[in-house]
């Protein structure tokens, strides 16, 4: 639990608690960020700072994920546009 330790020096500093999220989120370490977050939640469910972070997580899990970037549509609808506009133009001439 490459996190765990670190929740628990920082169990009353929101900063320090946003820091160490943001650097899981760049290691793509997230789920390992939040099941450390739920082991030092479990032991101490009365500190204002868990609870928080552990109802954020609850309603992010809720929530269906959406695809960052250019969504699967466009990647199709772009050449889609193109083509057509090749075919009008070889069409009109």
């Amino acid at each position: 639990m490459p996190y765990l330790q670190e929740i628990i020096n920082h169990k009353d500093n929101p900063q320090q608690l946003e820091a160490l999220f943001q650097t899981a989120r760049l290691r793509h370490e997230t789920g390992q960020f939040m099941s450390d977050l739920d082991a030092c939640f479990s032991g101490e469910p009365d500190n204002l700072l868990l609870q928080a972070w552990h109802y954020r997580f609850q309603s992010t899990l809720a929530e269906p994920r959406r695809q960052e970037g250019i969504g699967g549509n466009w990647k199709l609808a772009i050449p889609l546009a193109m083509l057509n506009g090749l075919l009008l133009w070889l069409f009109s001439g």
